[in-house]
Order: structure tokens, then C-alpha cells, then sequence
């Protein structure tokens, strides 16, 4: 209950007879048991926005009741790390980055004084996480959608956050998220001085796209999809541009996240009767939609294997691009026939030439897809061969300066060290690894290793 008042004259009672250890007690035990049940009882959806609330609460309380008392700030601490961690703690860096991500997307409730505070808040539960470099990994995810799609609801606020996770966890732990903000704007520079020698039709075509650096992005499926012939001869020319002012590099188109603007004029059929002039539309769609669409302009009429076939899309996306076409009720850009919700080769597609909608701009949505059970494991495992490589190095960085360390002093200087949940077996194996790998000798007293040089 929120008695905050009552709370303090308590504390003041206890005070003046020696029984503050037994409130900070009771107090660490109430926090942690009311996170426990948030943890297990809460939709998924709502336990960051409750332990949010539970939060704010406990700081209230902390700042009035127990007038900022280090003692109890710090049983606060332990209790929140305690119920955050308990169990899997990948899950709760997960969610944390979840939410994180809706906040600072276009769309979100927050004012910019709010957003602030919402960001504050975020990174008030980020100090308690164990799986930090877990929150890391989903939070790089989410942020280059939100780049690369301009969907961030402030570069000020996306600017600020990793500015905060800097300050807590050191300048290595952002060096990606950092490289992303690097390439946003140096590719902005980039695409202008393009166009400023391009041909014509790059220009008119509004050609445009991000130079990503391999080694701070995310890794993106490179799919051999068709592109129409006016749209090839922008992206070689592009190429030679780009490989003109840079030596020693490779370029790769990649359209799993490209967006692109299609102007579709729709021609009334000579056997339809007459309803007045061409209908014109600009069409805001993603570029795997754009290139479905455009298979229309060879036949009105076409099946889910021909589509397939002309586009080059993977399957899993080519699905997902047709149920867009054909999800609205209402008028949908493409007509299906075919039974079952299950998309068959056989089933048939055709242009609706009845289209019509108020706007002159539509946004065409995507299916959203959320993230499988795979997808989350992907990252999770990317995540643990990371570790790998820096208990590894947190390993040799320690010997290389004291030379010669027992087994248990040498696992004391990994777990303060690392800013993950590590356990001694996942040391020892990579203590193995680097005595195979001759980093490290076995001493010729028992249980130490010697550093070699």
C-alpha cells in the first residue's frame, strides 16, 4: 500500500530505538517478494511496466521514508537484482529491450520531457540485469529497424540512451551501437555526393539507400531477388561510386528491410463500364512488396509458384508479401482464389482493377511476424559464443599482469571482472581452451597456472 507517511514515522520510532536493521529487513523481503510476483504472475507484455511501477514506488520510499539511508538503498538493490535475475535471466534483458524499444519508437505516448524520464526509468532496471550484454544484443536489433526504417521518435533520445549505457557499462560495450550512428550519417553524405554525378534517372528514380558496415549491424538474410532494370542500373552505378571513393571493400544489396514509393495508375477495363478517368495512387510499401506488386504490370492473373519464381523471394517472405496484398477486406490490392488460410502453389492472385481508397498516399503494412522461438535463440547464441571470447580475454588480461595465479584466485578475477552471469565450469572449459591454445601452462605446483608470454 502506498503509505508512504506512515512509513516514515515508523522508521522515525524505530530509529530512536536501535530497530532500523529489523525495518530494512522486512522492507528487502516485502520488495523482493512483490517482484517475485510481478515475475510470474504478470502478462509478458506487462512486467517491465509493472517492476516500472514498483520502482518508482520503492524510490518514493526510499527518498521520503528512509531519508536516502545507503543501508536500505542498498537492500532495495539486492532485492530488484535478486527477483530480475532469479530463474532465466536472458528473459528479463529481453523484455526490458522490448520495451525499450516501444518507448523510443515513432508512436510512443511520451512527450520529450516524458520520453526522458521514460528513458531514465529503462535504465534504472538496466543496472539490476545480469544478462546486460543479453539486453545489448535485442536492443542493436530493435535499434536498426528503427534507423534504417526512420522510425525512432527522437535521434536526441536514441542518442541519450546509448550515452547511458556507456556511462554504466564502458565504452567496449557500445562500440556497435555507436559504429550504427557512424553510418547513418555518413551515408547520408554518401547518397548526396551520388546523386550530385549520377544520371538522370537515379534522380528521378529517387534512389537512396545506407552504407552498413558489417561488423556493428545485424546480420541480414541476402536474398537474389529481382529487381526491375531501371532500379539495377541506380544500384551499379552506385557501387562504382561507392568503390571509386573506397579500396578493398565489397557491397551487397540487401532489400529485407528497403523501403520504396510505387505511383500505380489503374486503367478501367474496355469491357468495364465507364466510370470516369484513371484512378492514380502513390503506394508506401516495403521493397519486397514492391516487388510482387510489380509482376502485375506483365499479367493481371498470376499463381503463388509463378510469383515466386519471378521475384526470388524466400518463401517465408513471399507469404507474408501476399497475405499484405490480400488482408484488407474492404478493397484489397489483390484478389486470392484459393482454399484454406494456408497459401498452396496453386493458388491464384489477380490484380483488383475495382482498387479505390479516399487517399491519394497509402500505407501498405506489412504482416508483422513476432519473433519466433528460433530467432530469440539465434540471438541468445551469438550472445554465448560472444562470452565466450571475453572470458577468454578477461582471462588472459588478468594472467598477463600477475603472471602466476591459483585456479580459484584466477575464477574470483573472472566473475568480478565479467559483466555476465559466468559459472566455474564455463571458466574452466576456457581455461582449457587456453592451455590447448598454449596462453597458459599448468604450474608445477598443484591448481596454478603460470602466464605465457
Amino acid at each position: 500500500e502506498h503509505r508512504v507517511q506512515d512509513m516514515c514515522r515508523m522508521y522515525s520510532i524505530c530509529e530512536a530505538v536501535g530497530e532500523v536493521a529489523a525495518v530494512r529487513a522486512a522492507w528487502f523481503s516485502v520488495v523482493k517478494s512483490s517482484g517475485i510476483t510481478i515475475m510470474k504472475t504478470a502478462e509478458t507484455d506487462d512486467i517491465v511496466e509493472k517492476l516500472l511501477q514498483l520502482k518508482a514506488h520503492c524510490d518514493e520510499m526510499l527518498g521520503v521514508a528512509f531519508r536516502n539511508s545507503v543501508n536500505f538503498a542498498i537492500a532495495l538493490k539486492d532485492a530488484f537484482e535478486y527477483f530480475i535475475n532469479d530463474g532465466n535471466p536472458n528473459v528479463s534483458a529481453q523484455l526490458l529491450a522490448r520495451h525499450t524499444d516501444r518507448i523510443l519508437k515513432i508512436g510512443s505516448k511520451f512527450s520529450d520531457a516524458g520520453l526522458d524520464d521514460a528513458i531514465d526509468s529503462c535504465w534504472g532496471l538496466f543496472r539490476f540485469l545480469m544478462a546486460k550484454d543479453v539486453f545489448e544484443a535485442f536492443f542493436r536489433k530493435d535499434l536498426a529497424k528503427r534507423l534504417i526504417l526512420c522510425k525512432s521518435a527522437s535521434m536526441e533520445a536514441e542518442v541519450r540512451m546509448v550515452q547511458l549505457l556507456r556511462d554504466e557499462c564502458g565504452a567496449g560495450f557500445t562500440t556497435k551501437l555507436e559504429g550504427m550512428f557512424r553510418d547513418i550519417n555518413a551515408g547520408k553524405a554518401l547518397v548526396e555526393s551520388f546523386l550530385e554525378v549520377s544520371e538522370p534517372e537515379a534522380q528521378q528514380l529517387g534512389f537512396t539507400c545506407q552504407v552498413l558496415t558489417t561488423v556493428s549491424w545485424p546480420t541480414y538474410p541476402i536474398a537474389e531477388v529481382w529487381y526491375p532494370t531501371s532500379v539495377i542500373r541506380a544500384q551499379e552505378a552506385f557501387k562504382q561510386h561507392y568503390l571509386g571513393m573506397h579500396t578493398g571493400r565489397s557491397l551487397k544489396f540487401v532489400a529485407h528491410l528497403g523501403q520504396c514509393t510505387l505511383r500505380m495508375t489503374v486503367i478501367p477495363s474496355i469491357f468495364a463500364p465507364p466510370t470516369g478517368s484513371c484512378t492514380k495512387k502513390e503506394l508506401s510499401m516495403s521493397m519486397y512488396q514492391a516487388i510482387v506488386l510489380l509482376q502485375f504490370n506483365q499479367a493481371d492473373t498470376l499463381t503463388f509458384a509463378e510469383l515466386q519464381t519471378a521475384t526470388g523471394l524466400p518463401d517465408v517472405e513471399i507469404r507474408r508479401t501476399l497475405l499484405s496484398f490480400t488482408a484488407n477486406k474492404g478493397c484489397p490490392l489483390l484478389a486470392r482464389e484459393g482454399a484454406g488460410q494456408e497459401l498452396a502453389e496453386s493458388d491464384r492472385f489477380t490484380f483488383n482493377g475495382e482498387f479505390k481508397s479516399k487517399l491519394f498516399r497509402i500505407l501498405v503494412n506489412r504482416v508483422q511476424l513476432k519473433e519466433t522461438k528460433d530467432e530469440i535463440k539465434k540471438v541468445e547464441t551469438r550472445v554465448s559464443e560472444d562470452r565466450q571470447y571475453q572470458v577468454d580475454a578477461i582471462i588472459v588480461r588478468v594472467m598477463k599482469a600477475r603472471k602466476r595465479l591459483t585456479h580459484t584466485a584466477l575464477l574470483e578475477e573472472v566473475f568480478r571482472n565479467a559483466m555476465f552471469p559466468v559459472t566455474a565450469s564455463e571458466t574452466k572449459k576456457r581455461i582449457e581452451s587456453l592451455l590447448d591454445r598454449e596462453y597458459l601452462v599448468r604450474d608445477h605446483a598443484p591448481g596454478t597456472y603460470t602466464y605465457m608470454a
